[in-house]
C-alpha cells in the first residue's frame, strides 16, 4: 500500500499537526530564543525551558479549547500570515541576489538600507494587521483598484529599481572595503 504525500500530510493535518505542534513548537523555540538571549536567568539553563513551554501552552490550549474571541486566535493569525511572510523572504532574497548582481559590494547608500528595513518592517505589519482584519484591500477601498493594477505597480516598482540600480553612475574611487548589502542593513541597525 504506497501513501503519497499529499496524503500523509492529510493525515498529518487531521491528527492536529498544524493546530497543536507545529505552533507550539514555533512559540516555544522563539520565546526560548529570546529568553535565553536577554539571560534573565544566567547560569540556570531550566528557567528558560520551563517558562518557554508554559509560555507555549497558554497560548496553544485556548486555541485547542476555542475559548479565544473570534479574529483574535493567535494559532490562527499564525497560520494565516506565515505563508505570505514566507513569500515576501523569498521575494526578498531574490531582491538581495539582484542588487548583489548589479551594485558593487559596499556602494550601498544609507538611504537604500534604510527604505529597505522600512519596507520589510512595513510589509509584516501589513500581513498581521490584515490577518486580524484591521484594513482591507485596496480594491475594497477605491473601486478603480484592481488586482491586475496591484501587479503591475508591484512589476513597474522592481523594474524601475532595477533600472536605475543598472543606469546610476558610479561611485568615487577610494570607498571603504565592500561589505555587502546585508551586511551592511546589519550594521545600520546596529547588529553584527
Amino acid at each position: 500500500m504506497a501513501i503519497d504525500f499529499t496524503n500523509l500530510v492529510r493525515i498529518f493535518d487531521a491528527y492536529g499537526i498544524t493546530e497543536f505542534l507545529l505552533p507550539f513548537f514555533l512559540i516555544f523555540t522563539i520565546l526560548y530564543a529570546v529568553l535565553a538571549k536577554i539571560k534573565l536567568f544566567e547560569g540556570n539553563n531550566k528557567f528558560p525551558v520551563i517558562l518557554a513551554t508554559v509560555l507555549s501552552f497558554l497560548v496553544i490550549i485556548p486555541h485547542i479549547t476555542g475559548n479565544y474571541p473570534a479574529g483574535y486566535d493567535p494559532i490562527d493569525v499564525i497560520n494565516q500570515t506565515l505563508p505570505s511572510i514566507a513569500l515576501f523572504a523569498i521575494g526578498a532574497i531574490f531582491l538581495f541576489i539582484l542588487l548583489g548582481v548589479f551594485i558593487p559590494e559596499g556602494t550601498y547608500p544609507e538611504w537604500l538600507i534604510k527604505t529597505t528595513v522600512f519596507a520589510v518592517v512595513a510589509f509584516v505589519i501589513y500581513v498581521f494587521g490584515s490577518s486580524l482584519g484591521w484594513w482591507s484591500d485596496p480594491s475594497n477601498t477605491f473601486s478603480w483598484w484592481t488586482d491586475e493594477l496591484s501587479e503591475l505597480l508591484l512589476i513597474l516598482g522592481v523594474f524601475g529599481l532595477i533600472g536605475w540600480f543598472i543606469t546610476k553612475s558610479s561611485p568615487p574611487t577610494g570607498q571603504p572595503p565592500p561589505k555587502g548589502f546585508l551586511k551592511d542593513a546589519l550594521a545600520w541597525l546596529g547588529t553584527k
